[in-house]
């Protein structure tokens, strides 16, 4: 056996009870915890010593915290995270120690708080029948509403979508399109731009373009880089409507009634359809860190999907949320779950966590506790 091969940079090979044990040459972690478990296992080789297998048990729950209605959508920016509870409205939860969340304040607005999005001191939730709600989130304790807008239009009002940006929002209204709306005065929201699609449900911007999931319209793509002239660039319908969309470079990621699918949108004005995958239930919630895609899939939990191949999608694995998954946001390593009636739920997912060298126990087939 050839061990500089294997070794690399590793400092040392030990065996312990036929096992190799190897040793970094930075020494041992503080927290390193030998595994001993010899029953069964004949292989001695040494194997992967440079990263370690992530995937058996992808999720982890660290903490959780109750909420007095379901919970639809979740924004998280620093250590706090804003959850829109229905019709309980606007959640401020303290995240800073994710195995112990401590409630901050709330804020009851009118109709049913859905999808959220912050830009500095304030946030924009998507209050379904109750429209744009501005809340002002300046001291966490006491968010106060400051402001509303319904966008102008026929049939119900239906607002499902929501992205911020300086004093931006962007609203997708489910029977009257995608309206931008300025709030430079929070008091006096004004709408500024229109693009008529129907079934407007969700929006994400990337740069100078917003990509808008209508529906039975499939995806739309506006250039919005002059918010009062939004202007199509390039659309991509499919058999099933499209719900929800994450961007990610010269990807979009898209889910439909049934599926999750990738595009190509390098080209913005023809994207191109690359992949697809099936989960056991509705995807309800959608978020992606490249190459990874996290996907709530009704009452089957939340699935972690492995987009480094966008032509061939492979499911990692899954966590039960107990709760539907209504919306979920990455944040680092971890994963923030608006699941509903288990309210939220803050999981670290180790595909995201840096690769550490650690020592591999070939006897057993286990690397040693993190």
């Amino acid at each position: 056996m050839d061990l500089q091969k294997h070794l690399g940079s590793l400092a040392a090979a030990i065996v312990v009870f036929g096992a190799v044990l190897v040793i970094p040459a930075g020494g041992l972690p503080p927290d390193f915890a030998p595994i001993f478990d010899l029953t069964g296992h004949a292989d001695g080789a040494v194997q992967n010593v440079d990263t370690v297998d992530r995937l058996a048990d992808p999720l982890e729950l660290l903490g959780s915290y109750p909420l007095p209605g379901p919970a639809r959508g979740v924004a998280v920016v620093g250590n706090t995270a804003y959850v829109a509870v229905d019709t309980q409205g606007l959640f401020l939860v303290d995240v800073t120690d994710p195995s112990n969340p401590v409630g901050l304040g709330s804020f009851d607005s009118e109709g049913a708080a859905w999808r959220i999005d912050v830009a500095g001191d304030y946030a924009c939730v998507a209050a379904r029948a109750g429209g744009l709600r501005i809340v002002s989130v300046a001291d966490p304790m006491t968010p106060d509403e400051v402001g509303s807008y319904t966008a102008p239009g026929t049939g119900a009002v239906e607002c499902l979508g929501i992205a911020a940006r300086g004093t931006f929002a962007f609203v997708a209204e489910l029977f009257r399109g995608f309206h931008i709306v300025d709030f430079t005065d929070p008091a006096n929201p004004q709408g500024v731009g229109h693009y008529a699609t129907q079934g407007a449900q969700y929006v994400q911007l990337a740069g100078d373009y917003g990509f808008v999931a209508s529906g039975s319209n499939g995806l739309r793509i506006l250039n919005i880089a002059d918010p009062a002239h939004p202007a199509l660039v390039g659309f991509y319908t499919w058999s099933d409507y499209v719900g929800l969309v994450r961007v990610a470079g010269d990807y979009a990621v898209v889910t439909t009634n049934t599926d999750v699918i990738v595009l190509n949108v390098a080209d913005l004005a023809h994207p191109a359809r690359l992949g697809r995958y099936r989960p056991p239930g509705r995807p309800d919630s959608l978020a992606v860190l490249w190459p990874y895609a996290f996907v709530g899939a009704y009452a089957k939990g939340l699935r972690v999907l492995d987009l480094s191949d966008p032509a061939q999608l492979v499911e990692l694995g899954w966590f039960d949320t107990v709760g539907i998954a209504w919306g979920v946001e990455v944040q680092g390593d971890l994963v923030y779950v608006a699941a509903g009636d288990a309210g939220l739920l803050i999981l670290r997912a180790s595909v995201l966590a840096p690769a550490r060298p650690q020592a591999y126990l070939p006897a057993i087939g286990r690397w040693a506790a993190e």
